[in-house]
């Protein structure tokens, strides 16, 4: 099984028209940012992404450390290339 064939919640960081491309693709994905819950910590996030059994998409490196170094729950994390977050490099 490949990352991108979980479900998914995409970060506020993530790009709406990335989030459409993968849509596009098939993929099952939320956005935090079309769900208008903007500004959650990092730690609401990947929260919100367990409860729902989703994998995190995000260009934040700080989820691994908080999944792993912290000890947290989570079910996923797809971590996209900092400082790339244009859309047309990401897709």
């Amino acid at each position: 099984m490949k990352p991108l064939d979980f479900p998914l919640l995409a970060d506020e960081n993530v790009h709406p028209e990335v989030v459409a491309f993968l849509r596009e693709e098939g993929c099952d994905i939320l956005s935090v940012s079309e769900q208008k819950r903007f500004g959650l910590p990092d730690i609401e996030v990947l929260r919100l992404a367990r409860k729902s059994k989703r994998v995190v998409l995000t260009h934040d490196r700080d989820f691994g450390g908080l999944a792993v170094l912290n000890v947290r729950p989570f079910t996923g994390i797809v971590y996209l290339r900092p400082g790339h977050i244009n859309a047309e490099f990401t897709i």
